[in-house]
């Protein structure tokens, strides 16, 4: 199993989603943490999600900030949540 944890600082940007797709195809990582987005999870568009095989997600809440931390991952893995605090959404 793969983990990748990557500072990204904006993947809201296309140089940002395009070194990202470049890594994941590289590394097929079983599972993404992505810190610091800047943006919202909703804008990425989902074909872009779909392109990765990426069918999962859960993010830290900040209200009425931003989350901060991402994890991605596809339907090939199967995660168990056992804890989650109230500042986890997934």
């Amino acid at each position: 199993m793969k983990i990748i944890y990557w500072n990204i600082r904006g993947i809201g940007n296309n140089d940002s989603r395009i070194a990202f797709r470049e890594m994941y195809h590289l590394n097929n990582p079983s599972l993404v943490f992505l810190a610091e987005p800047m943006v919202v999870y909703d804008s990425i568009p989902s074909w872009f999600w779909n392109n990765l095989h990426v069918t999962n997600y859960c993010l830290n809440k900040r209200e009425p900030l931003t989350p901060n931390l991402w994890a991605v991952w596809g339907a090939d893995v199967a995660f168990t949540v056992t804890f989650a605090s109230s500042n986890v959404w997934c």
